[in-house]
């Protein structure tokens, strides 16, 4: 009778102790029985609710880590696909993001370097001091400067600014396409400044030598029409002719 008795507290007992290692070996399917109105019966309810919560919290954690993931790899795909180059600190002034567009204009490879042996690289150009000067004064820098190896840099306008939380997000933009889009714009207004100044001593021309053909026709050309109709048009070569070497 004894030992009848001690099995029903023990093996109860015996059945939250298994239960309880394998919770903490990672199991949270575990359910014991809740036979009785007893201590032991409220202890096992007591348990399997237990079970039940961490059940509920561990499906809610890998829920959110999954969301989380998919954040994170929607912004990688962004940062892949900007046309400009971002680069981001922490508080501890580390290294937290460099997109693809940045490592190709620094010659990256993968991973992110230490920063503080990284800032002294001369390819970085005024970004290390920019960057400085934001956690110095907390107030958002703006700057052009070149970026990349010596013979394969780029012209770049830097944006850096600090963030909420203590860091620093930098952006460059690349001017290359916007240097060539102004050259060319610059060449077109020398194109038409210049057919303007070409067309300017054609018309005094053209207009003397219909004078001496109208002459000639007529049979009044005479020595001193021929003389200022050719002084006229020697003048107005004369420009062109000084308007080309200056070109």
């Amino acid at each position: 009778t004894g030992l009848a008795l001690a099995r029903t507290i023990a093996d109860p007992v015996r059945a939250l102790a298994k239960g309880a290692q394998r919770v903490g070996a990672g199991d949270l399917q575990v359910l014991l029985p809740e036979e009785g109105e007893d201590e032991l019966a409220f202890l096992s309810k007591t348990f399997n609710r237990m079970t039940a919560d961490l059940r509920e919290n561990r499906s809610q954690l890998e829920s959110q880590s999954d969301r989380l993931e998919g954040q994170r790899a929607y912004l990688d795909q962004l940062l892949a696909a900007l046309p400009v180059g971002v680069l981001s600190w922490g508080e501890d002034d580390q290294l937290r993001t460099l997109n693809p567009m940045a490592r190709a204009w620094f010659g990256m490879g993968p991973g992110l370097p230490d920063w503080t042996e990284f800032s002294s690289e001369p390819r970085l150009g005024r970004l290390p001091s920019l960057m400085a000067s934001v956690r110095e004064t907390g107030r958002t820098q703006q700057e052009d400067f070149r970026v990349g190896a010596e013979g394969e840099g780029r012209p770049v306008r830097a944006v850096v600014a600090p963030l909420q939380e203590g860091g620093i997000l930098a952006v460059l933009e690349d001017l290359s396409l916007l240097a060539q889009a102004e050259k060319r714009a610059a060449w077109q207004e020398v194109a038409r400044r210049m057919a303007h100044e070409v067309k300017n001593p054609l018309t005094p021309i053209q207009l003397t030598a219909q004078r001496l053909l109208r002459r000639a026709r007529e049979g009044r050309l005479d020595v001193t029409v021929v003389t200022e109709g050719a002084e006229a048009i020697l003048t107005e070569v004369s420009s062109l002719a000084r308007l080309v070497e200056s070109f």
